[in-house]
């Protein structure tokens, strides 16, 4: 996806309405991670690991943790990131008309974070919702704003991946809680006049039998 092109003549507020001479560009993206690191060596006080095992077999050293008692948790990450990506693309919160998170650690199912999102950042004629699919969210949510660019039901879309995975780990495994931190990271896609811009190739799959309980 390019950072280049025009602006294209797609309005709010419509309807559904297919315009197939639009393209998408990336306009802006950014990020956010809380002050709060833990090293592999802060590891080893209360797990069976060693900061050996676990950067020779996963190449981490440090991963950025929230701090719930200072109100660090998913929706703080998501502005952050959001607003990141705003100032990256010169734009205001105003300016979206939807705001999709990807995330499977909300603090709650209802209001979405991305409501709640939109609202911290001024996107007051934004249209926002969830969309859980864990690792692969972002890639789905990227996907979901760009066709509905392409089909021009919105202009300009934030799209923000976040999971405050400390919440859930389970420290007495080493094999999976070493690899997993906090942190978010935005994008802001908008329509353009050259229809070339857009995604190079999406594809995807979904292997449900692979569930157990």
């Amino acid at each position: 996806m390019s950072k280049d092109g025009g602006s294209a003549s797609v309005q709010r507020g419509r309807g559904v309405r297919r315009v197939p001479d639009v393209g998408v560009r990336l306009l802006g993206t950014g990020h956010h991670v809380p002050k709060g690191v833990v090293h592999n060596t802060d590891l080893e006080r209360f797990m069976d690991t060693s900061d050996e095992w676990i950067s020779q077999r996963t190449g981490i050293r440090t991963r950025h943790a929230c701090n719930p008692e200072k109100g660090e948790n998913t929706t703080w990450l998501c502005t952050e990131a959001l607003k990141s990506a705003l100032a990256d693309a010169g734009v205001s919160g105003e300016s979206l008309d939807l705001v999709i998170v990807a995330t499977v650690t909300g603090e709650m199912t209802c209001p979405s974070t991305a409501c709640r999102v939109a609202s911290n950042v001024g996107a007051k004629h934004a249209g926002a919702f969830d969309v859980v699919a864990a690792c692969s969210g972002f890639v789905y949510s990227l996907n979901v704003a760009h066709d509905m660019i392409r089909a021009g039901t919105a202009r300009r879309v934030g799209v923000i991946g976040c999971d405050v995975m400390t919440r859930l780990m389970d420290y007495g495994n080493r094999a999976i809680s070493v690899l997993f931190g906090d942190s978010a990271g935005a994008a802001i896609l908008e329509a353009c006049d050259d229809p070339s811009k857009g995604l190079l190739a999406n594809r995807l799959y979904a292997d449900g039998s692979r569930w157990h309980d």
